[in-house]
């Protein structure tokens, strides 16, 4: 762990697991997360996976399929099916919103040179600036 911080939590937390989460995945999952619980949150996730991602490979008679990127789910996506066909409810319109804003600063690029800066706070404030995003989201 080179994080002085996350060192200092393993130490207390035994087994506690870090991922390497892609930062376009980890926004949309933490914008779906808001105001629901796991089992909704991974019901939604999925159906976002399954209608706009790619399908990866079949286990029985389950699929899995890739998490669309930012550039698809601009294409494809409207808020009503956001809505309809995965479940979203309101946090439709902040993934539209967000989509939009993300995309006027370049794309998935930006939110890779956000995990590369070193000031924590600025990348906090900065991804204040996505709809549905707020200070606790931006915390995590």
């Amino acid at each position: 762990v080179q994080c002085p911080r996350l060192k200092k939590i393993a130490k207390c937390i035994p087994g506690v697991r870090i991922i390497d989460q892609d930062p376009w995945e980890c926004l949309v999952s933490f914008i779906c997360s808001s105001n629901n619980n796991i089992p909704r949150i991974t019901k939604i996730l999925n159906a976002l996976r399954k209608e706009y991602g790619e399908r990866l490979m079949a286990i029985g008679d389950d699929a899995l399929y890739s998490f669309p990127s930012h550039e698809k789910l601009m294409v494809k996506a409207t808020e009503d099916d956001l809505r309809k066909k995965c479940g979203m409810g309101y946090r439709a319109r902040y993934l539209m919103e967000t989509m939009q804003v993300l995309d006027s600063l370049g794309g998935e690029k930006y939110l890779q040179e956000l995990r590369n800066m070193n000031d924590p706070v600025e990348v906090q404030d900065r991804l204040l600036q996505f709809c549905g995003v707020g200070r606790k989201v931006a915390d995590c």
